[in-house]
């Protein structure tokens, strides 16, 4: 059996006992060779008698795939790839080359066929042309600032039918209070919510809104400094997008200089009395209830989007 593996760094520890010999591994940087082995070493595992082959990402994407869909290089590719870099969906080119290398591509990635964002159109109609099998949703088992996480099993032998209409379910969304203006949100900065950018000397972030209350930490200032999400009036108010029975957790902070991740949204007011006022709108039951409504056209969703805060009203 011919495999290769396709697996972000943070991910490395939980395969090292599933790899046999004669596996090809991408390593995703400079550091993925070294942790590979650590893992092998922390397993009791010796490295050397599996015999595994190491290419680069950069031999990966290099690699001829299939020209008739019935030879392949590999019989199996596995892999949770790296999600994202800045606003860029980089598992959408990992399983698009997967589909071209592998008879059988079982990947863990973030899938939502309802959405109608460009970046992930090609995405979803390879899905949906090849899988033969998409899991429940398990985003609750990991900690990295995205929703929809699911196993997919694909294979270019499979050819669905596939309805390239977008259906968009929030269309069916009645927006409460239609007079009013909308709540603009300015969704935090993707590229923070990555461990690597991490730096006890680096500038301090929001990370997280709990209901305990704002959890900060510190990542690189060059991030920061060229993050495009700043707050640009004396007050902001931060809210979390995993909110519990649709009820939000928020924050308010003055002269706001840095960033946030994208696990929060910012909204942007002039005085603290209106941050105030907005807070308890937010928190509000009819606020919630609307969250709800929107999680359950989303099926069952429980994480808020850009999109969705946006049709809610602004306090009056």
């Amino acid at each position: 059996m011919n495999n290769l593996l396709v697996f972000d760094n943070r991910h490395i520890g939980n395969q090292v006992k599933n790899i046999k010999k004669g596996d090809t591994i991408v390593l995703m940087d400079r550091l993925s060779r070294n942790r590979w082995s650590k893992y092998f070493k922390y397993n009791s595992i010796e490295e050397e008698d599996l015999k595994v082959k190491y290419i680069t990402k950069e031999d990966f994407f290099n690699m001829s795939g299939t020209k008739n869909n019935k030879k392949f290089p590999f019989d199996n590719i596995v892999g949770n790839p790296p999600y994202s870099k800045g606003s860029k969906l980089l598992y959408r080119y990992f399983f698009e080359k997967s589909l071209d290398l592998a008879q059988k591509v079982t990947m863990i990635m973030p899938v939502n066929l309802e959405s109608t964002h460009d970046s992930r159109k090609q995405l979803n109609y390879l899905v949906k042309k090849h899988s033969s099998y998409i899991g429940e949703d398990i985003s609750h088992e990991f900690n990295v600032g995205q929703d929809n996480i699911r196993c997919v099993i694909a294979s270019k032998t499979i050819n669905n039918e596939v309805d390239t209409t977008v259906n968009n379910t929030l269309n069916n969304y009645t927006l409460l209070y239609p007079q009013r203006k909308r709540l603009d949100p300015i969704k935090g900065n993707t590229q923070l919510s990555n461990a690597k950018y991490d730096d006890p000397n680096g500038e301090e972030i929001i990370d997280k809104v709990l209901r305990t209350g704002v959890f900060k930490k510190t990542v690189l200032s060059s991030e920061v400094k060229k993050a495009s999400q700043k707050i640009k009036t004396p007050y902001a108010v931060f809210v979390n997008h995993t909110p519990s029975k649709g009820l939000l957790n928020v924050h308010v902070e003055e002269n706001f200089k840095t960033t946030w991740s994208m696990r929060v949204f910012a909204f942007e007011v002039n005085k603290k009395e209106e941050a105030d006022k907005l807070c308890g709108w937010l928190q509000s039951k009819e606020i919630q209830e609307e969250i709800l409504k929107m999680f359950k056209l989303k099926n069952d969703a429980y994480t808020v989007t850009k999109e969705m805060l946006g049709k809610l009203p602004w306090y009056e």
